[in-house]
């Protein structure tokens, strides 16, 4: 069978790009702990997975665009669980870098406020809610 032929080891290069390709996969989606809580449970059953792959491989090129990875690529990474072990460690690393990003972005916005506000108190412009009302001047 010709399906069979062309089966190849993947080398380390080829195993952390596709690593790096579910990784911002995974990133985009921001599924952070639904996906890493899946790969943790099913880590025991990751070679019976990745021999069902195998069964849909052939199915699934009809989706897969030629130069992408194929079914067969992710199967090849899946049996060995290292390769699971080191994909649930790129998830939890750039899950980490997200959360620290969006602090800092939260830091950042909640200084710039406070900027505005200090310039705001600085030049006169904020006198209150009572600001908004015209009142009559006592004399």
């Amino acid at each position: 069978m010709q399906f069979f032929d062309k089966y190849v080891e993947i080398d380390n290069k080829r195993r952390d790009e596709m690593i790096e390709f579910l990784v911002d996969q995974v990133e985009k989606t921001r599924l952070f702990a639904p996906i890493l809580f899946l790969l943790e449970t099913g880590t025991p059953l990751s070679f019976v997975f990745s021999q069902l792959m195998y069964g849909g491989a052939p199915f699934a090129d009809i989706i897969v665009r030629e130069g992408q990875h194929t079914l067969e690529d992710y199967a090849q990474l899946f049996e060995d669980r290292k390769n699971l072990y080191l994909l649930i460690e790129a998830i939890e690393e750039r899950r980490d870098n997200v959360l620290i990003e969006k602090e800092k972005e939260k830091l950042r916005r909640k200084r710039l406020k406070e900027r505005k506000k200090e310039e705001k108190d600085k030049n006169g412009d904020s006198k209150g809610f009572f600001s908004w009302f015209k009142f009559p001047n006592k004399k």
